[in-house]
């Protein structure tokens, strides 16, 4: 596991598109982490998490993509404008 999370990190700060986007968790401020976790990667702990991508309003990890160890976990953003599926005329 730890060749694996060695691996994600170093493609996550190397990675000129990923970089923008990933936050690695040592560069987390501790209150964003927090958010993450408490409100959609339930059953994570701080140290399984690898990054954070924050897709919240204001930057508060309410919201995004979080890569643990063992997980991917997802929360989109609240009133994210989805598709129905109809035709417009």
């Amino acid at each position: 596991m730890d060749l694996f999370r060695k691996y994600l990190k170093e493609m996550i700060e190397e990675n000129p598109v990923t970089s923008r986007k990933f936050v690695p968790v040592e560069k987390l401020k501790p209150k964003v982490l927090r958010n993450a976790l408490s409100t959609f990667a339930w059953g994570c702990t701080t140290d399984k998490v690898i990054a954070l991508y924050d897709t919240s309003f204001f930057n508060r990890g309410k919201s995004g993509y979080l890569l643990a160890d063992d997980a991917f976990y997802l929360k989109p953003q609240q009133n994210t404008p989805t598709s129905t599926g109809g035709e417009m005329n």
